[in-house]
């Protein structure tokens, strides 16, 4: 099997709560104690073991608590128990959407394993995602409302920030040309991925994380702000011995576009249409979404665009 924890292998949080004198008390939940809480995060963060070895360890530490008296054991009678527990930690205020997905073409005889595993996309929703971005007061005097162009002494165009680009007036032009759009706020939409940031997944597929941004904030906010890209979605990375077959190769590009609809889809009624939303500077003005840039490596881009590898694009106006 393989972990649904939607942060990957990277870290289990310590969850501390303020207490009324100053002082920080830490609340484990849902672990038993504190010492649940580090053999969870010694062996799926750090040793990043097998089910197997996992259940061996409960075993034993059932055993010596037997041997000194303890009726209770370890808090887990196996790997999927303590699997599920990790599952159930909350990290800030957005929950995680799942989603399976799974090969649904036609089938050899004898159809490979790929063909028949299911595939977890874990997801934040993205609108929310945004809307807290947005909202953010530290982004006040670092967030660009409308489309600009900057000119330096010598009437030279300048290029600076994604809203003073000729992109960021463009679609501004074209979305106001719609009755319901006028006068509200261009929000474009940047996203990334880097597959070089992968958590490894026990079973038949690996993660690899897509940042969200929103193209109104400025440079410096995006160079010095951590709420400024926020992680999104854990993209699922199907792992097969197939990996040259031509079919395995279209179903990963497949299931990778399915996925990106499915994260963005939140945002699809409002790129036609004004939602209210609040600003950094805290009142509340109607914004249109606009998918904006990807930011990805080349083999990514040739996911994205369709496009035969080590090919050249060919833009059509």
């Amino acid at each position: 099997m393989f972990l649904q924890a939607p942060w990957g292998l990277t870290s289990l949080p310590s969850p501390v709560l303020p207490s009324q004198n100053n002082q920080h008390i830490q609340d484990w939940t849902p672990f038993e104690d504190h010492l649940a809480f580090d053999w969870a995060y010694y062996h799926y963060v750090n040793l990043q073991s097998s089910a197997a070895e996992i259940a061996e360890g409960l075993n034993l530490w059932s055993a010596t608590s037997f041997k000194h008296g303890s009726t209770i054991g370890a808090p887990w009678r196996s790997a999927k128990e303590m699997y599920a527990t990790i599952d159930t930690i909350e990290i800030g205020s957005l929950p995680f959407q799942t989603f399976t997905l799974q090969y649904t073409g036609p089938k050899p005889l004898v159809p490979p394993c790929w063909m028949e595993e299911a595939y977890e996309l874990n997801t934040y929703n993205i609108l929310e995602v945004i809307q807290e971005q947005l909202a953010t007061s530290d982004f006040k005097s670092q967030f660009d409302y409308v489309p600009y162009k900057e000119f330096n002494g010598r009437g030279e165009r300048m290029w600076s920030n994604l809203m003073s680009g000729q992109w960021a007036s463009m679609q501004a032009d074209e979305l106001s040309k719609e009755e319901c759009n006028d006068g509200a706020m261009f929000v474009p939409i940047v996203a990334g991925s880097d597959k070089t940031t992968v958590s490894v997944a026990s079973g038949h597929q690996e993660y690899h994380p897509i940042y969200v941004s929103v193209g109104n904030l400025t440079n410096m906010a995006q160079c010095t702000h951590g709420n400024s890209i926020l992680p999104v979605t854990f993209l699922p990375i199907p792992k097969s011995e197939s990996l040259s077959h031509v079919e395995f190769q279209c179903f990963c590009r497949h299931l990778y576009h399915r996925c990106l609809e499915l994260i963005f889809d939140p945002l699809r009624k409002y790129m036609m249409m004004p939602m209210v939303i609040k600003c950094p500077d805290g009142h509340f003005r109607c914004a249109v979404f606009s998918l904006g840039p990807y930011i990805a490596d080349y083999l990514e881009q040739v996911y994205l665009a369709g496009i035969v590898s080590n090919w050249c694009a060919k833009r059509v106006l």
